[in-house]
This record gives C-alpha cells, structure tokens and sequence, in this order.
C-alpha cells in the first residue's frame, strides 16, 4: 500500500488542530495499520492569545490541564503540532500574556514550532529559547509587502532563510515565479508552499483581512469587529465558484506536480472555517494518490473516529460560545 500516498518525499502542514484532532488520531493508526508514511507531519492552529493571527479559533479555553492532555495526544500520533502565533500588530505589553507565555514554554519542551510574522514575537521567542524553531508566517509577506517588493522578493526570502527553521512563501510568487527561481533560493529545503489559498491575486483588501483578528477571541467582554469586505466571496457572487478559483491563487495539478518534481518538500493546506466533510475531503485529494485509495481510507477513518471513543478522549474541548 506504499504507493496510496501521491507525494512521498513531502511534508504536509495542514490546518488541524484545535480543530480536526481526532483526524489527525484516526490517520497516525491507518498510517501503521497499513505501513505508510504518516502524511500529516505538522498541524497548525492556536487557542485564542494576544498572539494569535490567521486562522480564527475554533474554541475559547485556557484550561491549560485540558490543552495539555490535547496536544499529548496529537505528539504521540507522530503530527507535530504548529502554534499559529502569527499576529503581526504585537504591541510590547502583549508579550505578558500569560496564557501566550504558557503555550510557547509547553510548545518548546515538547518540540512544537511556532509560526509568526511579528518581529517583536520574533525576538522574544529567541530571548527565551535560542534553538526555539520559527516559521515566517506569509502574513508577515503580507503586511511588509512593500519592503519585499523593494528589496525583490527572492532576495527578501533569501534574507531570512538562516533566520527561520521555514518561510511560508506568498501564494502571488510561488504559483508563478518560484520555479523559474528555484536556482535563486538559498535554500529549497526551508521553503513552504501554500498550494490552496482562494483569495484573489494580489488582494487589496488582505492587509485589512488580515488585521481584523477577532478581540472577543481573548476578551469574552469584547465585541467582534465588523468583517471586511472580501472580494473573492464578491466575485463568487456574482461569478460562481468555479470562475472565482481561476483568479484566486488554488493551484493545479500538474502545477504541484512540478514543484515536487523539482526539489519543494513542504506544502501546506488551508481551510479556515472549513465544515468537517469538506476539509476530510479537500485534505484526502491532495494527499493521496488516487479518489479509490482516499475513499476507502477515509471511509475507514471515519469509522474508527465515530466508533472509537478512545481516540475523541482528551480531545474534547468546550467550543465557543459566540
């Protein structure tokens, strides 16, 4: 059964946990009932801090008995667990969250990473655990857009590639420049491709999106802010969805097909908000080989996950309210 997986040489990132754990559980005793790779080397996510950026929380807990036990679980399936504390807009006194503080002590004794585009949090990090490993969020492309532009964006990656255990490259430049520059970059092994992000090319609204992380998420008292106008949702409306995927940056095939051919070995998967079906599916076609193989596996997986209460134990944390 080696051959179910499509890549064998990759490592995944996708967006499980705090989120899809027990998909993680149910995929690590597939994985050695059929002796296979288990595909799922990280999973990213976070519980709300002042810290956390990207994807919005699927819970609101600081019951740090209860996260322990949950994130044991997943280091035992053989998933590293990756903390999204990717919020660019860190002020000083964030770096005093408790909670936050917590987190990154557990996460470093129990070689977890750490995905961030402050440069405040940054150094913090280091201040404190020197060998902790950091990932470049793309956020961080994001909001210094215009300094990578200046500096050109090969050059830019080039910049922090000894700095950073990965860089999540823009979507914008690896689906159409990072082949051409494969030769440029100092070192393929620290890149990490986002290979499904459906936002528009090059989207004037991201800075705004992507600031607009949720107060409430770490202040029950707070209101949510108002949601930005997203013109990928906008031109979904009035396109249809399979016209608004053409000006997005989700890649094909043939495109991942390419950059695996070539050297790439981290791909990374996003799905904020995304229901369960929908993500079990979005994950199992790009990381097997085949709809066959996917189906009877997943099939199997979501068996065991609904009949098997050992592997939902531990993982059971309070959802938000709001």
């Amino acid at each position: 059964m080696e051959n179910v997986i499509k890549y064998k040489n990759v490592d995944w990132t996708l967006p499980l946990l705090f989120s899809f754990d027990a998909y993680i559980i149910a995929m690590s005793k597939v994985a050695k009932e059929l002796k296979i790779k288990n595909p799922i080397t990280f999973a990213y996510g976070m519980m709300p801090t002042k810290w956390t950026g990207g994807r919005i929380s699927k819970y609101r807990t600081q019951d740090k008995k209860a996260i322990e036990k949950h994130l044991k679980k997943v280091i035992e399936a053989g998933t590293t667990p990756l903390f999204t504390f990717s919020k660019y807009f860190i002020e000083k006194e964030d770096l005093n969250d408790e909670f936050a503080n917590w987190l990154l002590d557990f996460g470093y004794e129990h070689n977890c990473q750490f995905i961030i585009s402050s440069d405040l949090l940054y150094d913090h990090i280091k201040s404190k655990y020197p060998d902790a490993k950091c990932i470049a969020s793309v956020l961080k492309f994001v909001f210094e857009l215009e300094k990578v532009l200046e500096t050109g964006e090969t050059e830019f990656y080039n910049s922090l590639i000894d700095k950073y255990e990965r860089i999540v490259l823009r979507p914008e430049y690896s689906r159409r420049r990072l082949l051409k520059h494969l030769n440029d970059i100092k070192d393929l092994s620290k890149v990490e491709v986002l290979i499904n992000q459906v936002c528009i090319n090059n989207c004037k609204e991201a800075i705004r999106e992507h600031s607009n992380i949720p107060i409430s998420d770490y202040d029950e008292n707070a209101k949510s802010q108002v949601g930005v106008f997203c013109p990928f949702e906008a031109y979904r409306r009035k396109n249809g969805l399979e016209k608004a995927f053409l000006v997005g940056n989700c890649y094909e095939k043939s495109e991942v097909d390419a950059m695996v051919e070539n050297g790439v070995r981290h791909l990374k998967l996003q799905g904020r908000n995304y229901e369960k079906n929908s993500i079990f599916g979005m994950i199992g076609g790009h990381l097997f080989d085949s709809v066959g193989a996917y189906s009877e596996i997943s099939s199997y997986m979501l068996d065991m996950i609904n009949n098997d209460k050992k592997i939902l134990k531990d993982l059971i944390i309070t959802p938000r309210k709001n």
